[in-house]
This record gives structure tokens, C-alpha cells and sequence, in this order.
């Protein structure tokens, strides 16, 4: 098994919160936004209606 890459998500003192703060202050789109919260839920909801296959 690979060792995690930290770096290529923030480094291993990366703060998600503080990141996300950051972005809002200079009207950044942060790593995680609205759009991935949106395609967890789908997939979620999938998950639990049994859903097999591609979603759209």
C-alpha cells in the first residue's frame, strides 16, 4: 500500500474549517463545497434505495 500523498490535500497540518473560512473571506470556491455535499447525498440516497449501476 502507497503511503498517503498529504501534500496533495493541504499538507499534514491541512485545517479544513480554517481553509473553508479562508475561502469565504476571499470569495474562493473552497476544495470541498456545495456541489460535492449535493453528489454525497445523491449517492447516499442511492445507496439506500438499493441503486446498482451509473448515476446521472
Amino acid at each position: 500500500m502507497e503511503p498517503l500523498d498529504l501534500e496533495a490535500v493541504g499538507g499534514p497540518r491541512f485545517n479544513e474549517t480554517r481553509h473553508f473560512v479562508e475561502c469565504i473571506k476571499e470569495d474562493k470556491t473552497p476544495w470541498s463545497n456545495l456541489e460535492d455535499a449535493l453528489k454525497t447525498m445523491k449517492l447516499c440516497e442511492a445507496i439506500e434505495k438499493g441503486h446498482k449501476g451509473r448515476l446521472d
